[in-house]
């Protein structure tokens, strides 16, 4: 289990939330406003709030993920394939539109994200979740 608090620290608990041992102690934010661990734990986003979406590497330590979106109120990592992530990006005051980003690794543009959705006049959008009964290569394309 993971939790992250106010203050952006990180605890995970291996006893079903019992006891809480605090990890990642480098990593710091203004405000997460969401965070995603894929199902083999093997991947783990933070969005941070105005400044992008950070990944915690296979060495321990956060990077900022260039051309992440940076009000991405939620994210969602493809429960079909770890390496592939959405986010759902809110609008900064002088935009009319929300949308939803892909990162895929494979993706060579814009360090690897790339807008599938755009909702124009919208104020933002909050959350972001997959239909388990649809997979999601075939909902999530553009």
């Amino acid at each position: 289990m993971l939790l992250m608090d106010e203050m952006t620290r990180i605890y995970e608990s291996h006893d079903s939330g019992r006891t809480f041992t605090r990890i990642a102690e480098d990593f710091s934010s203004a405000k997460i406003l969401d965070f995603a661990v894929s199902k083999d734990g093997g991947k783990v986003y933070a969005s941070n709030m105005g400044v992008g979406i950070s990944e915690l590497t296979e060495q321990g330590e956060w990077r900022y993920m260039s051309g992440s979106p940076d009000y991405a109120y939620a994210i969602q990592i493809d429960p079909d394939d770890s390496s592939t992530l959405y986010a759902a990006n809110s609008p900064k005051i002088f935009e009319d539109h929300s949308s939803v980003w892909k990162y895929s690794e494979s993706e060579e543009e814009n360090f690897g994200w790339r807008e599938i959705l755009r909702v124009e006049n919208s104020r933002g959008i909050t959350s972001l979740e997959f239909d388990p009964r649809i997979p999601t290569g075939s909902t999530l394309q553009s």
